[in-house]
Formats: structure tokens, sequence, C-alpha cells
């Protein structure tokens, strides 16, 4: 039987803008699980219900916060050895965020503050990804983005996910560089825009595929 993990709070083969509320057509068993920090990220009971899973499902939040609270911790070891077998990350809004190798530092634009890079948890080094990309105007002006935008490291390659909106990795990359680029999807109701360095942006409808 499968078995499905939620982590709340913790919020990606699976990169959306909105949280998921339901999984339909399915055969497995859902375990939720409230690692909510450090704590709970080590707690005998909760990383018991970790164990075994091959679908782990981020919710949204404060993608530092995700980081801060799984980055080393026994709850991350065993996600990360059930990823190398096999098992599926899915995250929305800041859980996609937090399985990339970069993000924002989110209370900084809350604050009003010039926003800045922070290392993600790294299971996509090359990506980055902005959730909520057709209300990102609301949050940060196109001047800032644009310099956020140069500021990223080479090779980096940033996605911009509207809401109602998953980028689905169809295709899983040969070898073992985790920087090897592999094919991935549109899914849901709007766009993703993707952002290369030296390149123009494009968009993508849904149902296009996209090589990153």
């Amino acid at each position: 039987m499968t078995s499905w993990c939620r982590l709340l709070r913790a919020t990606t083969f699976a990169a959306a803008s909105d949280a998921v509320t339901t999984v339909s057509g399915t055969s497995g068993k859902l375990r939720a699980t409230s690692i909510i920090d450090r704590a709970s990220a080590t707690d005998p009971a909760q990383l018991a219900l970790l164990r075994d899973g091959n679908l782990y499902y981020f919710s949204g939040g404060d993608p530092q916060y995700v980081i801060e609270t799984m980055r080393d911790s026994p709850a991350w070891e065993i996600i990360k050895a059930a990823h190398e077998r096999g098992a599926v990350l899915a995250g929305s809004s800041a859980g996609a965020m937090a399985l990339t190798g970069y993000t924002i530092a989110v209370k900084q634009v809350l604050a009003g503050e010039k926003p800045t890079w922070v290392e993600s948890l790294g299971v996509l080094p090359h990506l980055v990804v902005f959730p909520h990309f057709d209300r990102v105007v609301n949050f940060i002006d196109q001047a800032m983005f644009q310099e956020l935008l140069s500021a990223l490291p080479r090779n980096v390659v940033a996605v911009g996910i509207d809401e109602n909106t998953a980028l689905v990795r169809v295709e899983v990359h040969t070898g073992d560089e985790p920087q090897a680029k592999a094919r991935w999807q549109v899914m849901g109701q709007q766009t993703v825009k993707v952002f290369e360095r030296d390149r123009t942006p494009r968009t993508l409808q849904p149902g296009a595929e996209v090589m990153i």
C-alpha cells in the first residue's frame, strides 16, 4: 500500500503555487505529521510517521522556517533517504521554495527591506521557485525583482509559478549529477515563467514541457 506523508508547516519534483487539499484516485494511506519545529523534527513518534513513505508533501508558510526546522534533522534525513530510493517530493508555495537551491528571505520582503538569497535544502540545487507569481508584483517591485535575478549564482534557473498551477518533473535525468537537466511539464490553469541568465524569459502555457 502506498503511504502519503504530509508535513505540516514544513512547507520538488512537483512545485505548485497553492496547497494540495485532497489526494484522490489513490489506494494509499495518508499520515499527517506534526513537525512544526526543531524539537518535533527529532521526535521519535513523528519520525515513525515518516518512515516507509513514498510521497512527501510540504505545504506553505515561511520557507526560512521550513529550512531551519528541517536542515540536518533526523526527519530530513529520513525524507532524503526515501527520495534517494524513489519517493516523490511535492511542495506548494514555501514548500516548493524550501526544496530548491536558494530562496529569498520572505521576512525581509514583508518588512520592506531589500531581500537577500539564502541557501535552501538543495534537493534541486540549480532551481529557484517564485510561487504565486501572478501576484508577485504585490510584494516585490520590478526593479528589485530584476536585481534579485541578476544576483543569482550562475547556472541557477528561476521559475515563476502562477497560482492554481504546478510544475511537475515528468522525466528524471540520468547519471549522478544533481544539476543535470530534467524534463518538466506545466499543469493547472495558468502559466510558468522561466528566467535564465543571458536568455529572454519564457512563458509556458499548461501542457508545455521544458528541460531545466
